[in-house]
């Protein structure tokens, strides 16, 4: 990888403005854990090259891994104007990082637009039920968790937050039935063993 950076850069030297020199370094930055550099590589790229849709798909995420939401989240609007028809993924995106950000209206556009591009996502759902627990909609919020489990019975996630609304909702046997199968799918993690242990203190003896 050092040599194709060094031959990489050596060809943009001669070149600047070769957007795809920019992204070969991207690719070979992020293989390198370097993600900072990656992104500057990207970035050149959509300096030179704005209209490319495929920098964005790679910046995006990028950020995303780097925790620096509000730069993905730019990202991902300068995409949208690029190209209206987001991928999925992209729509998830977005609405999770407005949902950590607690603009659950926005968030919920998004996973709805997501949902409509494909229905089959067990991610989409999950997003969908914590985006309306968030907003205090219990019951819209359970339909979607349940839906996600029914398309993705083995991920223990959706069963945790299922479980941690039952209890807000004081439904107990519910609430331990649904962290008893996360455990199942997950043993020895300890935030679902402290999640039993208040579930079982809350309920009447």
């Amino acid at each position: 990888l050092k040599q194709l950076e060094h031959l990489v850069k050596q060809a943009q030297q001669k070149d600047p403005k070769d957007v795809e020199g920019y992204l070969q370094l991207a690719v070979i930055y992020e293989g390198q854990g370097k993600l900072e550099e990656a992104a500057e590589a990207l970035e050149q790229a959509i300096d030179i090259a704005p209209d490319k849709v495929q920098f964005y798909l790679l910046l995006g995420p990028i950020y995303e891994r780097q925790e620096r939401f509000d730069e993905a989240l730019w990202t991902y609007r300068r995409l949208e104007k690029v190209d209206p028809n987001l991928p999925v993924p992209i729509l998830q995106a977005i609405a999770f990082i407005q949902h950590q950000k607690n603009k659950h209206d926005d968030a919920l556009k998004h996973a709805k637009r997501a949902l409509e591009a494909d229905s089959t996502s067990w991610r989409t759902h999950y997003l969908l039920g914590s985006i309306y627990a968030a907003k205090d909609e219990g019951q819209r919020a359970i339909q979607s968790y349940r839906r996600a489990i029914e398309l993705a019975p083995n991920e223990p996630v959706p069963h945790t937050d299922l479980a941690e609304l039952y209890f807000m909702q004081n439904r107990y046997d519910d609430a331990l039935e649904a962290n008893a199968v996360a455990i199942r799918l997950a043993p020895g993690v300890p935030e679902l063993e402290e999640q039993r242990r208040r579930i079982q203190a809350a309920m009447p003896k």
